[in-house]
């Protein structure tokens, strides 16, 4: 009985959580790529706070170290709410060709 109870909890929990999108543009060498990945979260807070973490984190280890972090972009959406944007811009020094 507790199982099937936290079950319905976790279930619940996840089921109301917002989906956190993030768009890191990378530049380094010749070229710029993006890099994007999703994950749910409970507020646009935990959100932003992810997305100022890739910078320190290097998007979550998967940018090269010759690689620059130029911006992440991110996006919070609950269901049946208005989508929340912002974006944080890192190195003004790296453009893209």
């Amino acid at each position: 009985m507790k199982t099937t109870i936290l079950m319905l909890l976790l279930m619940s929990t996840s089921a109301w959580a917002g989906k956190c999108r993030l768009s890191g543009t990378v530049g380094g060498g010749f070229d710029c790529y993006r890099i994007v990945t999703t994950m749910a979260v409970d507020t646009v807070e935990g959100c932003e706070a992810f997305a100022k973490s890739t910078k320190d984190n290097r998007f979550f280890n998967l940018i090269e170290k010759k690689e620059t972090l130029i911006s992440t972009k991110y996006s919070f959406k609950v269901r049946g709410e208005k989508r929340i944007r912002g974006k944080f811009h890192f190195d003004d020094n790296v453009t893209c060709n």
